[in-house]
């Protein structure tokens, strides 16, 4: 789970979603009202991870059926975003992604 950088408290699961759920990059400690920012590594990882899960689109004209597809992102997708909450890193200031 993330951990303030600015007074060391982790978040629970419903604060990091509720956190980041808002539009933009910037999510704010529950606990002291710190801005937060998701690490440049913890982003990384995620795009990644998305990516290898998107690239099961080539598998279509390979015969696999869309239906096969559809359904492991029903599997895949809940995956990527439980692991993603569990292993968000925070920063205290915005990095760059490049």
């Amino acid at each position: 789970m993330p951990t303030c950088q600015n007074c060391s408290t982790t978040w629970t699961m419903k604060e990091t979603m509720k956190s980041s759920s808002v539009l933009g990059i910037r999510m704010t400690c529950p606990h002291c009202g710190a801005a937060q920012y998701v690490s440049k590594q913890t982003r990384k990882n995620f795009s990644l991870a998305v990516f290898f899960v998107m690239l099961l689109n080539l598998l279509i004209p390979f015969g696999i059926s869309p239906w096969y597809v559809f359904g492991s992102y029903l599997v895949f997708f809940p995956f990527l975003f439980y692991t993603y909450y569990k292993h968000m890193k925070l920063s205290n200031e915005e990095e760059p992604l490049f």
